[in-house]
């Protein structure tokens, strides 16, 4: 074989492996870019409709894909398009000085404004008093209504000088109606100063650390509170005095005047008072403060504490908050 004819067949074969290189690199590539274009694939898109028997489609936006453990079965998932999902709508305007809502018993609140702002408590202020009335006065405890109590401001729930009623039925006036006379003639039966001093006491034992009381019915701008705070007092109610709560969720109570034997009925001054859904709460309202409002509410099985402080429209901004939970939880 000539010189010439040599190099010609060497020229050639090195053309021909070029060539065979250059497909095997394509038919590699295209084996490895393949997954990615999975509607041209029967084999796949059978593998994804398994894939995706068993993937949980996420409720709300933060909530990620599931994803299985291999690499493959990871980009077969994330190449899926997702179906619809329920998004998280934004909270409403709420024109309240501190607003809150949480799940009671979760770690975490769905909604916070202002939250560790110190803010008057005013009536709510009878929650932390029916506490200390009820764990140091017996219930059957007959209590005379004095000159102080009745001279008090604000509700006065019908009392008169010089009748007496129960432990039990002043506290369900107090809570009910928000009585400031019921408060004050709790208060002064026990030992006016002893009484608030063990208001202060109870509010350290229960970590209330941003919370002060100066008196029993909330008329003092120096009765004030945080919203987490406040959380702590409702959290330890309803642990340990849960007929607070039961009571505040009632229309009213009816209470005995234990001298002349005159029932008397006490209507409730809180407009989800008697609802099916209401667990009870607490309003409270002054001038300062203007109108505060606790209120705990049952959805879906859960009970579900809400918070406002210092709005003009306690009722209507805590039912904009609770109708929003409804459609997001």
């Amino acid at each position: 074989m000539s010189k010439y004819n040599l190099q010609s067949v060497s020229f050639a074969l090195i053309v021909l492996i070029l060539v065979l290189m250059g497909q095997t690199e394509s038919t590699v590539g295209q084996r490895i870019t393949a997954p990615d274009d999975v509607k041209e694939t029967s084999l796949i898109a059978n593998t994804l409709k398994v894939k995706e028997d068993n993937i949980r489609t996420p409720q709300f936006v933060n909530s990620e894909p599931r994803r299985t453990q291999t690499g493959l079965g990871e980009r077969l998932i994330l190449s899926l398009e997702p179906e619809p999902i329920r998004r998280t709508e934004p909270p409403p305007e709420i024109n309240a000085s501190s607003a809150y809502v949480k799940e009671l018993g979760a770690d975490r609140a769905l909604f916070e404004k202002n939250i560790d702002k110190r803010w008057p408590l005013a009536s709510i202020t009878k929650l932390m008093t029916a506490v200390i009335a009820g764990e140091n006065i017996k219930p059957e405890q007959k209590i005379v209504i004095n000159e102080n109590a009745v001279s008090t401001v604000g509700y006065s729930g019908n009392f008169q000088i010089g009748e007496t009623f129960s432990t039990s039925d002043l506290i369900k006036a107090m809570l009910i109606i928000s009585s400031n006379d019921a408060a004050v003639a709790l208060a002064d039966f026990y030992g006016y100063e002893e009484f608030i001093n063990l208001m202060r006491n109870k509010a350290l034992n229960i970590g209330m650390f941003n919370s002060v009381f100066f008196d029993p019915a909330g008329l003092s701008i120096l009765n004030q509170t945080t919203i987490p705070d406040l959380e702590r007092l409702v959290n330890y109610i309803s642990q340990n005095h849960p007929s607070v709560f039961e009571i505040l969720s009632e229309r009213g109570a009816n209470i005995l005047e234990l001298k002349s034997g005159e029932e008397r009925f006490i209507p409730a001054n809180n407009r989800f008072a008697g609802r099916h859904d209401f667990n009870g709460g607490k309003t409270g309202y002054t001038d300062e403060a203007r109108g505060n409002l606790v209120s705990i509410f049952k959805f879906n099985g859960k009970r579900f504490l809400i918070i406002v402080f210092g709005t003009e429209n306690r009722f209507d901004e805590t039912e904009k908050l609770y109708d929003w939970l409804k459609r997001n939880i």
